[in-house]
């Protein structure tokens, strides 16, 4: 069975402003990753998301970009997104039978990326290692936990189907990742990471 996807706009549910989608996702409220999941309309808005995750994350993060590097690093963020939310996907229709559309699970994956956006706080770290690292512990712990949530919503399963096919979903990535490194290892091309 589908996970049904009513367009939220023609639901009796109320929907929620952009800006409290955002702090739903942070906050890891199930609800608002069922509104996403539902909401063909929230494409877009998963879209702004990832572009906000990785302008905090190249303004705040560990490693500040320039920014005339900063179309490379909002290029990377959408890659990040579509690339390992398709294997999730794919790996999850596939190999786990579970049932769910790909703008579906993308516009969940999407939101999961809000707990990078708290690389802004950065900023105010004012170079201070500890600060940084403890910042970076919790934006994983967040992000890891917001991916499987949101997998669990976009599929409609339980928690355990979603680890499974987030972990699916992750080994496809590094798989496609060693292959692509491999090849431009041979083009005499790095990847930067």
């Amino acid at each position: 069975m589908t996970p049904e996807e009513p367009n939220a706009a023609t639901d009796d549910a109320p929907v929620r402003p952009f800006v409290q989608r955002i702090a739903g996702a942070l906050q890891l409220q199930a609800a608002v990753y069922d509104e996403i999941a539902a909401d063909r309309d929230a494409t877009n808005q998963s879209a702004v998301v990832v572009a906000i995750a990785a302008l905090a994350q190249a303004l705040g993060g560990p490693e500040r970009i320039p920014m005339e590097e900063l179309p490379f690093a909002l290029a990377w963020a959408y890659f990040s997104w579509l690339v390992p939310g398709t294997l999730v996907w794919v790996t999850a229709t596939r190999v786990l039978a579970l049932e769910a559309d790909l703008p579906r699970v993308l516009r969940c994956v999407g939101f999961a990326t809000a707990p990078q956006a708290l690389w802004i706080l950065g900023l105010l770290s004012a170079g201070s290692a500890p600060f940084e690292m403890a910042l970076g512990v919790l934006i994983f712990g967040l992000a890891l936990v917001a991916n499987v949530l949101a997998i669990r919503q976009a599929f409609a399963v339980t928690t355990v189907r979603a680890l499974q096919a987030f972990l699916l979903g992750f080994l496809a990535f590094a798989a496609v990742a060693i292959v692509l490194g491999f090849l431009f290892a041979q083009m005499g091309t790095e990847i930067a990471a």
